[in-house]
């Protein structure tokens, strides 16, 4: 079942459901279908390759989202499953969703900001400063 707060969409393709994930290993796995030994892929160019509508790089990006819960799926079964699915239009929504869903919401992503950049007040603990209860106080 999926879970949309852990980055999780599920796509029903005869009969069976595949629960999809973008998350940092899937995009590990999909910058690493395209890189060489010599020289990693650039995983910005890659996305923007898939979003352009690239086949090779939409059928990457569906092969690595499915990996975590279904890594018995090989790359030339993912082609399979997306004639299955109905085509890419369908593969891109679902695609879209688990993107998205593993954006914080904005919302959420102020108020950590704010969160953040609020100063604390310092911890004063026994013998850390105040009255002259220092060791160096004490030496002066």
């Amino acid at each position: 079942m999926t879970n949309p707060e852990k980055g999780e969409v599920d796509l029903v393709i005869n009969g069976t459901t595949y629960t999809l994930t973008l998350k940092t290993a899937a995009l590990m796995a999909f910058q690493k279908r395209f890189s060489t030994s010599e020289k990693p892929a650039d995983l910005e160019v890659l996305m923007s390759k898939a979003q352009a509508g690239s086949l090779e790089h939409v059928v990457a990006l569906f092969w690595a989202a499915l990996q975590k819960f279904h890594p018995e799926i090989t790359f030339d079964h993912a082609v399979n499953l997306i004639d299955d699915a109905g085509g890419i239009e369908k593969l891109d929504a679902t695609l879209l969703e688990a993107a998205q869903s593993t954006v914080p919401d904005p919302k959420d992503a102020e108020e950590l900001k704010e969160a953040v950049a609020r100063p604390r007040k310092a911890r004063q603990t026994p013998g850390s400063g105040g009255s002259g209860s220092s060791a160096l106080a004490k030496s002066a």
